[in-house]
């Protein structure tokens, strides 16, 4: 009986090491990758946690570009109807220096017939409007014995 004890004693001892390892080492390895393991985990969540604040902040980014390609398209939109304002703007310009030849052109012509028949005259008075303005001209017309005295538009010519 002291025998199958002892054979009992050496199998449960057999059974403890296992590899050579007793079962404090086995112990002191499970906590050791318990805590490889709680740590990994945390790694893991924090790097979910990076992962999801990267991925905020690229929508914000993301956000950030749309607003600012509609301001530049806004921009280029008002940059264009500047340009086409601007040409709009040229060719009334040039419309009206060829007007204003034309006026010159005609001022001319009349100025020429100044000498055959009738006197021009400009008078200066305060500008009371078209109908006072000739009321002016007649009086001055009447004054001086004038027979005539035609009130015409600026726009008419003969």
């Amino acid at each position: 009986m002291k025998r199958t004890i002892l054979y009992l004693f050496i199998a449960m001892l057999a059974m403890v090491s296992i590899n050579g390892q007793t079962l404090k080492e086995l112990q002191a390895q499970q906590r050791k990758y318990s805590e490889e393991l709680e740590t990994t985990g945390k790694m893991i969540k924090q790097t979910k946690q990076s992962e999801k604040a990267t991925e905020n902040k690229l929508n914000l980014i993301g956000q950030d570009i749309r607003t600012r390609k509609k301001l530049i398209n806004s921009i280029n939109q008002e940059i264009i109807a500047l340009d086409q304002e601007q040409s709009r703007l040229q060719d009334e310009r040039t419309r009206l220096e060829g007007e204003l030849q034309e006026y010159k052109r005609r001022d001319d012509e009349f100025l020429k017939h100044e000498g055959r028949g009738f006197q021009l005259e400009y008078i200066r008075e305060v500008n009371k409007g078209y109908g006072s303005g000739h009321n002016v001209a007649l009086r001055k017309a009447i004054e001086e014995g004038s027979q005539y005295h035609l009130v015409v538009n600026p726009d008419v010519w003969f």
